[in-house]
């Protein structure tokens, strides 16, 4: 009988091969792992189960099994090609893959995306891609669309995609997005404190130009000089260079300090992998975190489109947004852009007012939740880094915290019961 199997090549077009072969013996560990699986029902398979299974036998060696089984990475010449306006991600001449991820491999739900569905996981669920990159890709860009889900922040580190050996490998790790590219007995990866947005947050790795670079919506937020490409595991093991949502075993991950697998928690919609660099790595590094941050991820001061849909006519609700003048950026001295956002029904219109300033709090606080300041005298310079002399122009200096000991931090500024944050992190050995 033939079985199918994914062993796909890049530069030599992606495709489905089928291989005939027994599978294996009935009594190995492979082989009651995969049965078990194979004769579950999707919805009611347990948390964890099929990340214990790569935990336990590897991307390559699940993957094998799997085929044998029967069991397949989704094909994705069966997937929509959606067309969808920008900044939704789209097919060129440079696309090697995209997938658009509009149905599931085995866990999680559909849910709506940046571009028609996209695939939601629980903690700990995961998401295999149908794309084995075993071709060495000397320029290149990795992209996709995350929204976190309401677990992501319960645990320090959380994966978000990766193959086996993490040669391409993305994950957010006390409040660093961080991007990783392994070779051989070498571990390359760039960073950055990053607030993730509350709704979908376009992550893209890139490495050409003389650079390894990692970008959030657009932005650049981290690169290092890096003349290396990519280059495949080379064990001649089907499958170990599959990407995995949600997955990056234990293996090869000193290089960045993360000893323990990853989980994850969140939507992800539109995968793409070009064979060129889609951003300008020219543009202005984005220092500590300074980009848009996300909504309080405990959640007690998130606004939903229902709790807007639900107010009255004379009701109005009120909201705080913060983002950073990048054209004030000065010996790594980010410049706090605070504004007010207020809309109203019948029609809805947002209505920003810049002129707040006074009536903002800041707080600071530990990442877990632990309390350091309350309500920051405002006019004065605190721990030596977070200056609020000038209300209309608060700025943050991350190199000047001489007042705080090593550790991430979250700045919050509240305005009219409504709160966002500042992430950032302050280096050092921290006490155990």
């Amino acid at each position: 009988m033939l079985k199918k199997f994914l062993c796909l090549s890049v530069v030599g077009c992606l495709g489905l091969w089928a291989c005939s072969g027994d599978s294996t013996s009935a009594g190995s560990t492979e082989d009651s792992m995969i049965h078990n699986v194979a004769k579950s029902d999707s919805n009611a398979i347990l948390k964890f189960a099929l990340w214990s299974s790569l935990d336990s036998m590897g991307i390559p060696g699940y993957f094998k099994a799997a085929s044998e089984k029967g069991i397949y990475v989704y094909d994705p010449y069966t997937r929509d090609n959606l067309r969808c306006p920008a900044p939704a991600l789209a097919m060129d001449d440079n696309t090697l893959f995209f997938d658009e991820l509009e149905t599931i491999y085995q866990e999680g739900e559909l849910v709506d995306g940046v571009c028609g569905k996209a695939v939601s996981l629980a903690d700990g669920q995961v998401a295999p891609l149908g794309v084995n990159l075993i071709d060495s890709m000397k320029v290149g860009t990795v992209e996709f669309w995350f929204h976190p889900g309401k677990e992501f922040y319960d645990k320090p580190a959380r994966t978000l995609l990766g193959n086996d050996g993490a040669r391409i490998h993305f994950f957010y790790k006390d409040g660093e997005l961080i991007f990783q590219k392994n070779h051989h007995n070498q571990h390359f990866f760039v960073k950055n404190m990053i607030a993730l947005d509350s709704g979908w947050n376009l992550i893209a790795g890139q490495w050409g130009d003389g650079y390894m670079s990692l970008w959030l919506n657009g932005k650049l937020v981290a690169k290092k000089e890096h003349d290396l490409g990519y280059a495949p595991a080379m064990r001649g093991i089907p499958f170990e260079n599959l990407f995995v949502i949600g997955y990056k075993s234990k293996c090869c991950m000193e290089g960045v300090d993360q000893y323990q697998g990853m989980t994850t928690a969140g939507a992800f919609d539109q995968f793409r992998i070009s064979n060129v660099t889609r951003y300008d790595v020219q543009a202005p590094v984005v220092v500590v975190d300074s980009l848009p941050p996300a909504a309080d991820p405990a959640g007690e001061n998130e606004e939903s489109e229902d709790e807007l849909d639900s107010l009255s006519e004379g009701q109005c609700s009120t909201g705080i947004d913060m983002s950073t003048d990048l054209d004030s950026l000065d010996n790594n001295v980010v410049h706090l852009k605070l504004v007010t956002e207020t809309v109203c029904p019948p029609d809805y219109e947002l209505v920003i007012d810049s002129n707040a300033y006074d009536e903002f709090t800041y707080s600071l606080y530990l990442r877990d939740g632990s309390v350091v300041k309350e309500l920051l005298p405002v006019g004065s310079v605190y721990y030596g880094c977070i200056d609020l002399t000038d209300s209309h122009d608060p700025k943050f200096n991350a190199s000047a915290c001489a007042g705080l000991a090593p550790g991430t931090y979250r700045l919050y500024i509240a305005y009219e019961g409504k709160r966002t944050y500042y992430a950032f992190k302050v280096q050092g050995e921290i006490d155990e």
